[in-house]
């Protein structure tokens, strides 16, 4: 149980409805102090003090000796949350928790200790292969250029607050790849609510983007508005064009729901992994384009969390990278895979390849281990070579149309005899120790 000491609130709790008068980031309803490191479903809470925030939902309803977050107090540390709420390990600046489109947001403003391997309080277990891969990478930036300069397009209705954590996450992205080929044109990022669709649409024709492939722009970005429906979250890299410009489109509630900073890194990765890879990036396979967003996603989002906000790499990683994950993978767990399974796994991620372009299966059964389970690859990845060695590669695409040659190029080991040796192995023993 966590013991929280309230300290003098904001105003009078009683008071506070979501019509009271809110900052940005929801209805502040006071600090709390954490004098200890605490759990609450089985995710760690570092000692400090806590902003309380709610969003569609009154502050003596989340506080209080009958409050939710009372509630959450009372059970064990490992006990599951009350259905139907749900935690959500990055909601812009915050850990916090949600149900049916309402919630609050525990954020950290003040530490009790400054000590401690995580910025976060390193909520989860460190494994000596995540250490391997966050120790390499914390050798660099070694550069001391100026980063590719960013272009910030925002809709007419895009949120301020919202405009503000996109920028500090794809600026602290920039600064990390600062020492590899860098592009004197800055990268457009292209922001608006979900009322912004023409706004966009009309925006990216000043580009010159007018098609994707054989169809109009315009019909590519209404056909996908139109399926993924009008209060959703609509985020993109859209590799075939120069740059492989970001687009988001959401509500500001959506974005408070979902992992803002996580989402922002990774499109700004691959329009990194473009620059790297000279507008190839859709070459550089399933797992190759997408493992490499999530990694470096959740590494820089952890050397960041105090400005940035979101979670620690460990923390992140095991919500990104579940052997059993219902909205992707419904049918499979990945703990019963044996290793011939999993190289057959492996071999298949990657979709048809039409010319110059290659996007994961469409089978989500398939496709979508590039994802969680292509983070776990880079890491294995960048803790065995290194990242310069893991930038070689994407640059060596630029020579060959096809990622495993380049691949055993730089590496000097054929991929499937590196599934076999290392790759597999370890996604075996990383899974079994997520348990």
């Amino acid at each position: 149980m966590i013991c929280l000491a309230l300290l003098a609130p904001i105003m009078a709790l009683p008071t506070l409805t979501p019509a009271a008068v809110a900052s940005e980031q929801g209805t502040p309803c006071g600090i709390y102090k954490v004098s200890k490191n605490e759990v609450i479903a089985g995710v760690k809470f570092p000692k400090g003090s806590y902003q309380i925030y709610t969003y569609d939902i009154a502050c003596n309803k989340v506080l209080g000796k009958k409050g939710i977050l009372e509630t959450f107090l009372k059970q064990k540390d490992k006990d599951p949350l009350p259905k139907p709420w749900r935690y959500e390990s990055v909601t812009v600046g915050a850990q916090g928790f949600s149900r049916s489109g309402v919630g609050f947001r525990v954020q950290l403003i003040g530490s009790a200790t400054t000590s401690g391997a995580s910025p976060a309080g390193n909520t989860a277990p460190m494994s000596a292969g995540m250490k391997a891969a966050l120790d390499n990478i914390a050798q660099f930036p070694k550069s001391k250029e100026t980063p590719q300069a960013l272009n910030y397009n925002y809709g007419p209705n895009a949120a301020k607050d919202m405009s503000n954590v996109i920028e500090k996450s794809a600026k602290a992205t920039m600064e990390f790849f600062v020492d590899f080929y860098q592009e004197t044109k800055p990268y457009p990022i292209f922001y608006g609510s979900d009322a912004d669709l023409d706004w966009v649409i009309a925006e990216w024709r000043k580009y010159g983007y007018e098609a994707v492939g054989n169809e109009l722009f315009e019909q590519a970005v209404s056909n996908a508005r139109r399926r993924i429906g009008p209060t959703s979250i609509m985020i993109g890299s859209e590799s075939r064009f120069p740059q492989t410009p970001m687009i988001l489109l959401a509500s500001k509630g959506a974005l408070l729901r979902n992992n803002l900073q996580m989402n922002t890194i990774h499109h700004v990765v691959h329009g990194i992994q473009g620059r790297i890879t000279g507008d190839k990036s859709l070459l550089a396979g399933c797992w190759g384009r997408e493992g490499a967003a999530q990694f470096y996603a959740m590494a820089i989002m952890d050397r960041n969390f105090r400005t940035i906000g979101g979670s620690d790499y460990a923390t992140e990683r095991r919500e990104q990278s579940k052997p059993i994950l219902s909205y992707w993978t419904p049918k499979t767990n990945l703990l019963e895979l044996s290793a011939s399974q999993w190289l057959d796994k492996l071999n298949s991620v990657d979709g048809n390849r039409f010319g110059n372009q290659m996007y994961c299966n469409p089978d989500p059964e398939i496709g979508n281990f590039g994802y969680g389970s292509g983070a776990l690859l880079y890491e294995r990845l960048v803790g065995e070579y290194g990242h310069q060695k893991v930038m070689d590669w994407w640059y060596e695409i630029r020579s060959t149309s096809d990622w495993k040659v380049a691949f055993e190029k730089v590496f000097k080991l054929n991929v499937d005899d590196w599934y076999k040796q290392s790759a597999i192995p370890y996604l075996m023993k990383e899974y079994q120790a997520w348990k």
